[in-house]
């Protein structure tokens, strides 16, 4: 069975934004197996989450799916 493994690598807040800096492991115990980064960006408002955009970034994960990245 696969182990999934969430890591908040960094937090990062001002004014009304927040940036949270993560990565995961498709499987903890075997990390050849591939992991994903990411970044989730926050904006608050009345002490709650207004808004919420997230970013993943994972070279390796693409090329798994088949996908070509384009160059630049």
């Amino acid at each position: 069975m696969l182990m999934g493994w969430f890591e908040t690598e960094e937090t990062i807040a001002l004014g009304d934004r927040v940036v949270v800096l993560w990565s995961y492991a498709f499987d903890k115990e075997h990390p050849e197996r591939g992991h994903i980064r990411g970044a989730d960006i926050f904006r608050v408002r009345d002490g709650r989450v207004a808004e919420k955009l997230s970013y993943v970034k994972s070279e390796d994960f693409v090329q798994k799916l088949g996908l070509e990245i384009p160059s630049t």
